[in-house]
């Protein structure tokens, strides 16, 4: 019974961190338990398939708990916290969570490091995909290219070809408080987005953007989950400004790219070109960032560092191309397991350390990439499915 109770608690929080509606301890716990590799794995998937198949209320099933917890118990592993794992009373509060989150552990296939099944397919490159959900709750997967029609305002076009989401605005409006649209991109999916002041925003896998269908008052902003480059418009009435779960970054018109995954301890914003300040509202701590700067800011010391870099190895990715320097084993695989749907198992920790330098082709199959890496030292890959274990 208690494992059921620890399977509730943890169900309640993914599914309210899917809503944005975790407070900062409960966002604590769910990071706490993603601390383990097969939970983040798991984790993951689920946020894609709540995504894709998000059930409506009318359309839930009824569900019988029982048997599926104990498939659901058969495959998370949880991190021993107990003073964080705890049992509430307020048993109402699951219900719709409960149902949601059974749907999605027992519709969910996910090959784990424990499973016995092993295929020889070869994981496939990301591609262009991304799923579009406006301020109504309206659904619109975007795979499928054509021309929108944006339902709370006439002067709004959505245009949709070639992997890019166009926001356009026929005549100005007096909106004071504009409603926002999220834009999802899945594992092994990116996306182009332009907005309404003509900012270009790519999107990397696994990253979610809320902005708004047109620009009101005396600032622009959007709220990014993951990763994306922006080549923001200047106008100095209205700088732009990016929020993440723990710091923002100003600018006034530049180019720059932030890496901020809710799973990742710290968020990085290399500056391209232009001028860009990245602030703390939680600390009250910023810097000013000029061309090949980067800042690293740690969400568990609030402290932020800064170095010289090459910005365009941060962007490659905007361009069909991963560049790696001097990157650790651990960093690679992560990013190559949210382009190719993968996940890593180590035979030893010290594998993780060891530092590479690359320019491979971002549609290239995985097992190319690999075998460079296989070159450099004397490590080996073994592709089981979606699991890749690396050992020496």
């Amino acid at each position: 019974m208690e494992n059921l109770h620890q399977h509730l608690h943890i169900s309640e929080l993914i599914v309210r961190s899917f809503q944005k509606d975790l407070t900062v301890q409960e966002q604590h716990e769910l990071n706490c338990w993603l601390e383990n590799t097969a939970n983040q794995t798991l984790y993951n998937s689920l946020k894609n398939k709540y995504i894709q198949n998000k059930p409506k209320s009318s359309e839930i099933p009824f569900i019988n708990l029982k048997s599926n917890w104990q498939k659901i118990e058969a495959r998370i592993t949880f991190t021993k916290r107990p003073s964080i794992l705890r049992w509430t009373k307020y048993a109402a509060i699951f219900a719709l969570p409960i149902i949601f989150a059974t749907i999605l552990f027992t519709n969910l296939k996910l090959t784990t490091p424990n499973s016995t099944s092993a295929t020889t397919e070869i994981p496939l490159p990301g591609r262009f995909k991304a799923v579009l959900v406006l301020a109504n709750g309206e659904e619109i997967d975007l795979t499928q290219q054509q021309e929108l029609s944006y339902p709370c305002d006439s002067t709004i076009t959505i245009n949709n070809q070639n992997n890019t989401l166009t926001i356009e605005q026929s005549e100005p409006n007096n909106i004071i408080q504009p409603d926002y649209q999220t834009i999802f991109i899945p594992i092994g999916g990116e996306y182009k987005l332009v907005l309404a002041d003509g900012t270009k925003v790519w999107l990397n896998s696994d990253s979610h953007l809320q902005f708004p269908t047109t620009f009101t008052g005396n600032k622009r902003e959007v709220y990014l989950d993951g990763e994306a480059y922006f080549e923001v418009v200047p106008n100095k009435k209205q700088p732009f400004i990016v929020k993440t779960s723990s710091m923002e970054i100003k600018v006034l018109g530049t180019k720059f790219n932030v890496k901020a995954y809710p799973s990742d301890t710290d968020i990085y914003t290399t500056l391209a070109e232009g001028s860009v300040k990245t602030y703390s509202p939680i600390t009250g701590i910023g810097c000013t960032l000029t061309p090949n700067q980067q800042s690293q800011y740690s969400k568990m010391t609030g402290q932020i560092t800064t170095k010289k870099v090459d910005a365009q190895s941060f962007i490659g990715w905007t361009k069909g191309v991963f560049i790696f320097d001097n990157e650790t084993l651990e960093e690679i695989m992560k990013q190559l397991g949210r382009w190719y749907g993968t996940q890593t198992i180590y035979q030893s920790d010290d594998l993780k350390k060891y530092r590479f330098s690359g320019y491979v082709n971002r549609f290239d199959n995985i097992s190319t990439i690999l075998k460079m890496i296989e070159k450099t030292y004397n490590i080996k890959f073994d592709i089981q499915g979606k699991n890749i274990i690396v050992n020496n």
